[in-house]
């Protein structure tokens, strides 16, 4: 509930339990500096698996390239923009990121409460475009109804292998929705390398790769120590981006 934070304040509250774990997705909780919630009362696992994250737009929308949409961004258009949660939510800090690497001024999110409502106000004709995963929208990519201008990840998606990446455009940005274990801040370094080692077992399982398949998810195994410095990293920048908000 409430975005996982319910989950999040009670993993807090019990922070030495070795038996209590949360899927965290990306940098999760700890950064955002209106709650209570740090991250030192956190500690994270492994990450287990990832989804790429593309920008769409309906099949009649005037942008046919990733590139006339970022420059209608940049001619102050009124393009509108769908996110999953409010702008202080992980989505609208990546489109920031985007903002900032392309040169744009400023953005006109919509907030939306969840993919699938993005998805169904792209369809609609209310939003210009927004984030989606492939498990969501490629129904709609085989019918025709939506059109996929750019994939955010480093390199081109296998499955859509004609649709260029964010980067190909000349904006230097790059990222991907990952997912993770996290357990709580006071539980010893002898339970982490329990429970990292067993997660790391599962992943190599054919079930693992099964799951993972089944939900268009690929997988993403970091150790505790990559694992971190990724939050870490990404969690500083959304931070900051939370208190400019403020400002």
């Amino acid at each position: 509930g409430a975005g996982g934070r319910i989950a999040s304040e009670e993993l807090a509250r019990q922070n030495s339990d070795p038996y209590k774990l949360i899927v965290i997705p990306e940098y999760g909780p700890g950064w955002d500096p209106r709650l209570s919630l740090k991250f030192s009362d956190f500690q994270p696992i492994a990450s287990l698996a990832t989804s790429e994250l593309f920008i769409y737009v309906h099949k009649d929308s005037p942008y046919e390239t990733i590139e006339e949409l970022l420059s209608s961004l940049k001619s102050e258009k009124d393009v509108t923009i769908g996110t999953l949660g409010p702008i202080d939510g992980g989505e609208a800090f990546k489109w920031d990121l985007i903002k900032q690497g392309a040169g744009i001024d400023k953005l006109n999110f919509v907030p939306m409460e969840g993919a699938s409502e993005g998805l169904t106000a792209v369809l609609g004709g209310q939003i210009d475009t927004t984030l989606g995963v492939l498990p969501l929208i490629n129904d709609y990519i085989k019918t025709g109804e939506v059109r996929v201008l750019a994939v955010l990840s480093e390199e081109r998606s296998k499955d859509l292998p004609d649709v260029p990446t964010l980067k190909e455009s000349g904006v230097e940005v790059a990222f991907h929705r990952y997912t993770g274990i996290w357990t709580g801040g006071d539980v010893s370094a002898e339970v982490v390398n329990y429970w990292a080692e067993n997660l790391e077992e599962m992943t190599e399982t054919d079930t693992w790769k099964t799951f993972l398949k089944n939900r268009g998810l690929s997988p993403y195994y970091l150790n505790t120590e990559e694992y971190t410095k990724l939050i870490e990293e990404e969690g500083i920048e959304f931070k900051k981006y939370l208190e400019d908000l403020e400002k």
